[in-house]
Parts: structure tokens; sequence; C-alpha cells
């Protein structure tokens, strides 16, 4: 979700942390646990906090992105709501 409403595809958000897209895939699938360097990275640039990428606590984040990291979150249920 964090990926999706910083309108980032994989690849894209895999180049800007300097890895490999399967290893963003292996951090977002939860089958490996997010590294602590790349997190901070991406609250630097993007102003997203640890305790979301740690905990999903959106409390600290900017307006604007909690409101498209809820977009996200929905337009995710409803796809999986479809056939």
């Amino acid at each position: 979700m964090t990926r999706e409403a910083l309108d980032l595809g994989q690849a894209e958000l895999a180049r800007y942390l300097k890895i490999t897209p399967q290893r963003l895939n292996n951090y977002e699938r939860g089958l490996r646990p997010f590294d602590l360097d790349l997190a901070k990275e991406m609250v630097r640039r993007w102003k997203l906090t640890l305790d979301w990428l740690y905990l999903a606590d959106d409390s600290n984040l900017p307006k604007r992105l909690a409101e498209k990291i809820e977009a996200a979150k929905v337009l995710r249920v409803e796809s999986k709501k479809e056939p």
C-alpha cells in the first residue's frame, strides 16, 4: 500500500532503494523482515515514519500521504472482491 500511495511501481521503488525488485517483492510479501537502513531511506525520501513502516501506525504520517494509503487499502480490498 505504501508503494501504491507513493505512485511507484515495484521496479521503480527498488531502483530508488538500490535493491532488486525480487528483494522488494520479498519484503512486500512478508517473506523477509524490512531492513532498517532501507526504512530510514524511505523516511528521509518520502516523509514516512518508522511507526508506519514497522507497526502500521499512520498517526504521524503527513495527512495527504495517510489519505493516499487509506485509498490504496480500499482499492486493494475492492479488487479482491471481484471475481
